[in-house]
């Protein structure tokens, strides 16, 4: 499945896309800013989440890659997408919690 900010892409970056995914990729277009975040709106949505916690308790201790990348923006908004989508799917919090995040090195 690929999340895309709805009206975000050029026309080329979709021909991209598209011939580079399989005909059975899901295309789930997001609208910006109410479930496509905004870098602020998804470190905002973390934090206040409360996923990232220790088991003394501890607060806002992010995974690894996560802190890694906290003040990318731009990869802080395709978190945030994610986060977002899987709210709406209602698998943000046993997902997130696992704290299972990983660089994607093509």
């Amino acid at each position: 499945e690929l999340l895309i900010e709805k009206s975000h892409l050029s026309t080329r970056a979709l021909r991209i896309l598209k011939n580079n995914t399989s005909p059975t990729t899901i295309w789930t277009h997001l609208k910006p800013g109410t479930e496509f975040w905004d870098a602020d709106t998804s470190r905002r949505e973390l934090k206040c989440g409360n996923y990232f916690t220790t088991q003394e308790g501890e607060d806002d201790v992010w995974p690894e890659v996560l802190q890694q990348y906290k003040d990318d923006d731009l990869v802080m908004s395709a978190v945030g997408a994610l986060v977002s989508y899987l709210k709406f799917l209602l698998l943000e919090r046993p997902l997130l919690s696992q704290g299972n995040f990983e660089k994607y090195s093509p």
